[in-house]
């Protein structure tokens, strides 16, 4: 599993660079909120989510312990076809934006009760935490120009 991220973070190195990725992609800017993210920020999230959340779930529609992340920022819920939701994720009905991550990651069962996920992925490290949302924001959906 962790292979299917060595090429997201093997570009997202390049972006960090320099003069290389001035060759190769436009800057990546992250938002969330007023806080705009640093590629050295959007790095240290693929990092943590390397650590946190690979063991999992993958990018690149691979279905691991859970639905694949690519695009989740802007997604319903409960939409991953092939993926069997709880039907705790499939009755809450929400989309996925960086603010309903960040509450579900603190507190999953404070958030959409009943849910699979038991545990605060990042409860004590917000910082962690919206880094890893952060580089979320950068994997485009399946079928984006940009992943073809």
């Amino acid at each position: 599993m962790r292979v299917h991220l060595f090429w997201p973070l093997l570009g997202l190195g390049l972006a960090v660079s320099g003069a290389l990725a001035e060759e190769t992609a436009p800057p990546v800017e992250v938002r969330i909120g007023a806080r705009l993210f640093t590629p050295e920020e959007i790095a240290e999230g693929a990092a943590i989510f390397e650590r946190r959340c690979s063991q999992c779930h993958a990018l690149d529609t691979v279905l691991v312990k859970g639905p694949w992340l690519n695009g989740v920022v802007g997604r319903p819920s409960a939409s991953v076809e092939g993926w069997d939701y709880s039907p705790a994720m499939r009755g809450w009905g929400g989309v996925w934006t960086p603010e309903n991550l960040q509450s579900y990651l603190t507190k999953p069962r404070g958030f959409i009760p009943d849910v699979a996920l038991t545990f605060g992925v990042s409860r004590s490290k917000t910082e962690d935490r919206d880094k890893g949302i952060a580089f979320l924001i950068t994997q485009p959906p399946p079928g984006n120009p940009a992943t073809d």
